[in-house]
């Protein structure tokens, strides 16, 4: 099931200039959409958020120093016309910082595996335990592992197994693929048995200071036992709110529930992620997976503030559902984004500017800096470490605003068009004037100049095969 509101609307910068929202590092939702796609069918409109697409690819920010987050901003004429000539693209990327292997806390995970009949599926419980043989490959001599499986009723496979080093660690990992090779799917799927008994172990062995996580692995289908959405979403934030963390990755369409993957995560202050395949496991739980263990910033949420004399109105594209109020960004008990080692958060706007699109040194050098800025970006958030609060912020000059070819600047342009593609797919109403060959056109310029990056690749093929195939509805 999918469910989706409105996109967001362009907005005046005279009666608001705060867009404030929560950093988000997700990226399911493109993984559906290629699923989709590679089965000959567009996605279904509502289940495609914009930002997931965005921030599924890979922009190559620096990560300067020892600061939690660097921000880096580009600028230039919009590529895509759906705001009309004037418009501007402004991007913005929150780069977190690098933590090693070593430096990474000691982590709990408990993993919880759908075994039920809907789980038998080779996209599945197949696909599930090749991704939890390649998660455990990632542990540390200090990390634990438990497991519960559920259908009818949760059962406990796994307690708090040691990963340890040399021989003991063969022996713990071949003890553990073992356990997660034997389970096998059928009967119903309870759900909220199956979360119970997860957060029941991850309370049991709880250590304050180090990584306490359950990590759901399911096709999201809950249809026996507490299948009310609210009770699981309030049980999952209780428990956040005592720092056990919660991530989801989903597995199958169907009668797939992003909706509510997507929410629990969100909640839990985890990451939600989906797996279509061997090669996707391997990027997910080799990379994602293992980046996001290390929280380096909790309650991370993002405020820009734009300049009235310079922008006349702005749009954010996508983070429809990570909203936060204007007067809620310094308010540190509101929930946010958590965001891990190493992560990438980008956001894209639109703006109309009040003078035009053109650079602002092509039409006068001597305007004041106060009165040219388009704005200034804020970024407010929890050292993982100290657990202090912090801030930093970033000017954007209007001097940002420059042409940028997918030639000269292919990271910029391939930021454009994942969000023009998604758009489109959505049925935005913003992207009304555009179409599929226009974001092939520049994506194969981009393509051209990133040939080792395989994900434009696979981006560019997806565009092409989109063109004149069916939505579902």
């Amino acid at each position: 099931s999918f469910k989706a509101g409105p996109v967001n609307p362009f907005v005046m910068t005279g009666k608001d200039r705060f867009a404030t929202f929560a950093l988000d590092v997700d990226t399911a939702s493109y993984t559906l959409a290629r699923m989709y796609i590679n089965h000959g069918y567009r996605p279904p409109p509502a289940s495609v958020r914009m930002e997931e697409f965005i921030n599924a690819f890979d922009y190559n920010y620096p990560s300067q120093g020892g600061r939690v987050f660097n921000v880096h901003v580009e600028a230039a004429p919009a590529p895509f016309g759906g705001g009309g000539s004037d418009m501007v693209l402004l991007k913005i990327g929150v780069q977190a910082r690098v933590v090693g292997r070593q430096g990474r806390k000691p982590a709990h995970l408990v993993f919880v595996v759908d075994a039920s009949g809907s789980m038998a599926r080779p996209d599945r419980l197949p696909l599930v335990r090749y991704a939890l043989s390649l998660a455990i490959g990632q542990l540390a001599a200090h990390d634990r592992v438990s497991l519960v499986a559920y259908s009818n009723r949760a059962r406990l496979v796994l307690e708090a197994e040691p990963i340890g080093t040399g021989k003991a660690k063969a022996q713990a990992l071949k003890r553990i693929r073992q356990a997660v090779y034997a389970i096998q799917p059928g009967g119903s799927t309870n759900l909220h048995e199956g979360l119970r008994g997860a957060y029941q172990l991850a309370r049991r062995y709880f250590r304050a200071g180090e990584i306490n996580r359950v990590v759901l692995l399911s096709d999201g289908v809950a249809n026996i036992g507490q299948t009310d959405a609210k009770t699981l979403l309030a049980e999952v934030e209780g428990y956040k709110r005592q720092g056990i963390t919660f991530s989801s990755v989903g597995f199958g369409l169907g009668a797939y529930n992003d909706e509510l993957l997507e929410t629990l995560s969100n909640r839990g202050d985890g990451s939600y992620m989906f797996v279509d395949s061997a090669a996707e496991a391997r990027r997910v739980f080799t990379g994602e997976f293992a980046a996001a263990l290390q929280t380096v910033a909790r309650d991370a949420k993002i405020q820009v503030e734009f300049n009235p004399r310079r922008v006349r109105r702005y749009r954010l594209i996508g983070y429809e559902n990570r909203a936060i109020a204007d007067k809620d960004f310094r308010n540190d008990a509101v929930d946010a984004g958590e965001v891990g080692s190493g992560q990438a958060v980008t956001a894209l706007f639109e703006l109309e500017l009040t003078g035009g699109a053109r650079p602002l040194a092509a039409r006068s050098k001597r305007a004041p800096i106060a009165l040219t800025d388009l704005g200034t970006v804020f970024v407010r958030y929890r050292n993982d470490d100290t657990g202090e609060i912090e801030e930093i912020s970033q000017r954007l000059p209007s001097s940002l605003i420059k042409h940028r070819s997918p030639s000269a600047y292919p990271r910029f342009n391939l930021a454009a068009c994942a969000a023009e593609f998604a758009e489109i797919l959505r049925e935005s109403e913003h992207a009304a004037g555009s179409n599929l060959q226009a974001v092939q056109r520049i994506l194969e310029e981009v393509a051209a100049r990133l040939p080792l990056d395989k994900k434009v690749g696979e981006l560019l093929t997806l565009v092409q095969s989109a063109q004149g195939l069916p939505t579902p509805r």
